[in-house]
């Protein structure tokens, strides 16, 4: 079975509970043998960098569907999309490393977390700046700029996370 794509995750979020009961997209997350294979390394993460499980599982599942070896097509690679500059920041200085689940998932968290404490916890703005760059979301004025795609990235995020949290209560 191939990993569940940011695209199929989209949908199931825009299906709506009128359309789709709960379990329907929580679903889609458990039949997924990737992401099966990493909760231990998105619980280590998290609590190793103080960010939400859920919100890392959020990030994942729309960044590459939960497929460690994506590569987007501006170059951004690996679970957490990371481009190899923000790697060579965290310590992934090859290819492979940004390839490596585990790496790259320790990295794009860590990374997430400053960002969060770059934007004193404003959850949309670190969002923001993990699409399109933190440069960018300061030269906005900290606030979420004003690109289609990163608007939208912060929105589908934003909303998988909140349900995920419902569920987890």
């Amino acid at each position: 079975m191939k990993p569940l794509r940011p695209v199929l995750l989209a949908l199931l979020l825009a299906m709506g509970s009128a359309h789709a009961s709960e379990w329907q997209w929580l679903a889609a997350f458990e039949v997924s043998p990737s992401y099966k294979a990493l909760r231990p390394w998105m619980r280590d993460a998290a609590k190793a960098h103080g960010v939400d499980y859920d919100l890392i599982k959020a990030v994942i599942a729309t960044e590459s569907g939960f497929d460690p070896v994506a590569v987007s097509p501006k170059g951004a690679v690996g679970l957490m999309q990371l481009m190899p500059t923000t790697g060579e920041r965290y310590g992934l200085k090859a290819r492979e490393h940004l390839l490596d689940p585990r790496a790259n998932l320790l990295a794009g968290t860590r990374y997430l977390a400053d960002l969060i404490r770059l934007f004193d916890g404003n959850l949309s703005l670190a969002l923001a700046a993990y699409n399109a760059g933190e440069g960018t979301v300061l030269r906005a004025g900290r606030q979420v700029p004003d690109i289609g795609e990163t608007r939208h990235y912060v929105s589908t995020v934003m909303q998988l996370y909140q349900r995920l949290q419902a569920q987890a209560h």
